[in-house]
C-alpha cells in the first residue's frame, strides 16, 4: 500500500490546508472532510466507487455540527469549495475512451457524444451551485454567524501524466487524434469555469430584472460621475461606469459567495472538506474548505500553479 495513500492525502507534501494552517498565528483549527477521488455527485457521473461525493462530505459535516462534534459559535466561516476535476475527468473518459459496443469516443466537438458530455457538465454546474448555496442557507439559518465562500475552478489538466496515459493509449500512436482528446477536455474544462463564473452575473441579472425588492431604485445611472457623488450609494445598481455599488457587492456576497483574503496574521479556525490552493481573510475567522481531491495520478501536481497557471477564483462581479 502506498504510504501516503494510507494517510489519506496521496502526497510526499504536506498538503495545502496544513500549510496554511502552519503559517499563521493563533493554531487555527482544520477540519477536513475531503476525500480522494470524490465526485461532486455520484449519481451524475455514473461513479459507483465507495467514496463519498461532496453532498456526503456535506451531510456529515452538518451531521458533526449537529451532535456537537464541530463547534463554530458564531464568528465568522470561510468555505472553500473545489469541486470539478474528478467529474469532468470521469466524463471526458467516458466520452472520448473506448465505447460500451467497442466504437471509439469522441474525438471532436461536434460529435454527438461531445454534445452529450457538454449536457452532462451543465449539470455539474447545476449541482455545485445547489451545494454551495444550500450549505450557506443551512448555516445561516442555523445562526452560525458570518459566512463567506470561496470557489475555485478547475485547472486545465490534460497536460497531466495521467490524462496523457489515456489519449496515448486511445490515439494508438495517432498524435493527432490524441491532441484532439485533449482538446475536447480542455472544451470541458473551459465550459465549467464559464458556468461557475455565470452564478455571478444571473444574480446582477435577476437583481437588475427585481431591483426594487432589493432597495435598488436606479440600475442604469451610477453613483460616482466624475468628482460627484451620489447621496446614497445604496439605491444605486452601478458605483462607477462599470463597478457594482457597494449594495450590490453585499447582494451577491449574501446570495453565494464573498471572497476574502486570509492576512499571514489572521487568527483562523480552519474547516476544510474540499480543495483549493490557497486562501486569504482578516479578522478571526473559520475556514471551512469542502473539497473534492484530484485523482492520485497528478496529485504531484500540487497546485493550480504547477500546471501553468495561476489560481482562478470566482469573485463578485464584475
Amino acid at each position: 500500500i502506498d504510504p501516503y495513500q494510507a494517510l489519506g492525502d496521496l502526497s510526499n507534501k504536506i498538503m495545502w490546508p496544513i500549510q496554511l494552517v502552519n503559517r499563521l498565528e493563533g493554531s487555527p483549527k482544520l477540519h477536513d472532510y475531503a476525500y480522494n477521488g470524490a465526485h461532486a455527485n455520484n449519481g451524475l457521473t455514473n461513479f459507483t466507487d465507495k467514496v463519498p461525493d461532496t453532498r456526503d462530505q456535506t451531510k456529515e459535516f452538518l451531521n458533526d455540527l449537529e451532535s456537537g462534534k464541530v463547534q463554530l459559535g458564531r464568528s465568522e466561516s470561510l468555505i472553500f469549495w473545489w469541486i470539478g476535476i474528478n467529474s469532468l475527468d470521469a466524463i471526458w473518459v467516458e466520452t472520448c475512451g473506448p465505447q460500451p459496443d467497442h466504437r471509439a469516443g469522441a474525438s471532436d466537438r461536434n460529435d454527438a457524444l461531445f454534445l452529450e458530455a457538454i449536457r452532462r457538465t451543465d449539470r455539474q454546474i447545476n449541482e455545485v451551485r445547489d451545494q454551495v448555496l444550500g450549505l450557506s442557507s443551512t448555516l445561516s439559518e442555523k445562526g452560525k454567524g458570518e459566512l463567506a465562500s470561496i470557489v475555485v475552478t478547475t485547472p486545465h489538466v490534460s497536460s497531466a501524466p495521467m490524462q496523457k496515459g489515456y489519449v496515448n493509449d486511445w490515439s494508438k500512436g495517432n498524435q493527432k487524434l490524441a491532441k484532439d482528446y485533449l482538446n475536447l477536455l480542455d472544451i470541458i474544462i473551459e465550459h465549467y469555469n464559464d458556468g461557475l463564473k455565470r452564478v455571478f452575473k444571473e444574480l446582477e441579472l435577476d437583481v437588475g430584472r427585481r431591483n426594487l425588492n432589493y432597495g435598488i431604485k436606479d440600475i442604469e445611472g451610477r453613483c460616482l460621475d466624475g468628482s460627484n457623488v451620489c447621496k446614497d450609494p445604496d439605491q444605486f445598481f452601478y458605483w462607477d461606469y462599470i463597478h457594482l455599488s457597494p449594495k450590490l457587492q453585499i447582494l451577491i456576497a449574501e446570495e453565494i459567495i464573498n471572497v476574502q483574503e486570509l492576512s499571514s496574521q489572521a487568527k483562523l479556525n480552519l474547516l476544510t472538506n474540499t480543495e483549493d490552493e490557497s486562501g486569504q481573510s482578516s479578522d478571526q475567522r473559520k475556514l471551512i474548505s469542502n473539497q473534492e481531491r484530484p485523482y492520485s495520478a497528478f496529485r504531484d501536481y500540487q497546485y493550480p500553479q504547477d500546471f501553468g497557471i495561476e489560481p482562478h477564483l470566482v469573485k463578485q462581479v464584475p
